[in-house]
């Protein structure tokens, strides 16, 4: 069956809410977020307000990444990084030049902070990127809505599986070669834990050997998360040009 795709970008204002509801759908876990992990305040549509709309990760101590989608003609207002409070201003933002809105491909984009973070960063991955998916500690971090619609901006951990090869199945633009879908199916519910709405630029992470490698980004899913589909996300092995490029531009 052909679904229909959304990218996970969320309208939400500040306040959230106060219930014990968690981010991404059945989390394995809740986590303090890392330094490395940005949460993205956007400037409201009618101005009037700031929302914490999509989250990025640290590249570099003055470069943040994120979905292109996330920030394409929108306002950023500020940055914070981990549990940090801290408001990191932005001097620019770069989205990739071939950024499609209609299919979500090339949805990848770099901002440059006004002054520099002593937070330790993600590593890139190498070219091939396929055994670093094949561990077993291959988890996403995310603050958005939960499989009940809820969302108290806590971050919380799912360990993923690569779905990839069988990406097509599920979505009908999925395109290996610039994308990742990942999730973890529970067989209970016959659904999977997967990122959802508000979790649009979150990374998806292998940890080994002590390093945090950055293979990810939530770019859409499915048009609803109760769908039984995974995620998709950029696939950041095959835009380490445009990474270089950008990061020249810093």
């Amino acid at each position: 069956m052909k679904k229909i795709f959304i990218p996970f970008l969320a309208i939400i204002l500040v306040l959230g809410s106060n219930s014990n509801s968690s981010a991404i759908t059945h989390p394995s876990s809740d986590v303090q977020a890392p330094g490395y992990l940005a949460k993205i305040w956007l400037k409201s549509l009618d101005g009037t307000y700031a929302e914490q709309v999509c989250s990025g990760a640290l590249l570099t101590p003055v470069t943040v990444i994120t979905a292109a989608h996330c920030i394409f003609e929108r306002d950023i207002v500020f940055i914070n990084l981990g549990e940090d409070k801290k408001e990191y201003k932005v001097s620019k933002k770069i989205i990739h030049a071939n950024y499609n809105q209609e299919d979500n491909l090339y949805d990848i984009a770099i901002i440059v902070l006004t002054e520099s973070s002593d937070n330790k960063a993600l590593t890139l991955p190498p070219v091939n990127d396929k055994p670093l998916l094949r561990i077993e500690n291959l988890y996403i971090l995310g603050n958005g809505e939960d499989e009940n619609g809820e969302r108290d901006f806590r971050f919380k951990k799912s360990i993923q599986t690569d779905l990839s090869s069988n990406g097509r199945s599920f979505y009908e633009k999925f395109d290996e070669t610039l994308q990742i879908t990942a999730g973890r199916y529970i067989a209970e519910i016959e659904n999977y834990s997967k990122a959802c709405k508000g979790d649009s630029g979150a990374p998806l992470i292998a940890s080994f050997a002590g390093i945090d490698t950055l293979l990810g980004l939530v770019s859409y899913g499915a048009d609803d998360c109760s769908t039984a589909a995974p995620s998709v996300f950029v696939r950041i092995a095959s835009h380490r040009e445009f990474i270089k490029q950008a990061l020249e531009l810093e």
